[in-house]
């Protein structure tokens, strides 16, 4: 990746994390599954049915999977030959909870979608924070550009 920025002298650099960095640490299974442009899935979804939402709590972005691609992005730019920014992707806390709870078709079935989050407040609380937390957090975290 340093090497391509060199090259092309790109006004910022781009890195490309595992679509699912964002909901590892909270159980669900990720692998490669033959996806022909090269993106991991969840096998496994940490969100298996309501109750399993009580489960979601804010974690350590320092460590894990979140901790890992932090790494990566200090490595970036304590590597870079310029002062090109360094964009990475941040899940928004909706994103994170349809990725913990796997796809539409499923969720509804089992009621685990959006909806039943929206239609149960009591049975959030508590939750959003840790996804919204998760979610933010990393860029208090990420090395100055």
């Amino acid at each position: 990746m340093l090497a391509f920025q060199r090259r092309w002298d790109l006004d910022f650099v781009k890195v490309m994390s595992s679509g699912v960095y964002c909901v590892e640490d909270w159980g669900c299974a990720v692998a490669y599954q033959g996806s022909p442009n090269g993106a991991k899935q969840c096998t496994k979804h940490a969100v298996q049915n309501r109750a399993d939402w009580a489960r979601v709590r804010a974690l350590d972005p320092g460590a894990g999977a979140l901790g890992r691609e932090l790494e990566a992005v200090r490595l970036i730019a304590r590597g870079r030959a310029d002062d090109a920014p360094i964009l990475h992707t941040l899940f928004s806390p909706l994103t994170v909870a349809r990725k913990l709870a796997g796809a539409p078709r499923a969720r509804r079935a089992r009621g685990r979608g959006g909806r039943a989050l929206l239609r149960h407040p009591d049975r959030r609380a508590g939750r959003g924070d840790a996804r919204g937390e998760r979610a933010l957090r990393p860029a208090a975290h990420a090395p100055p550009a």
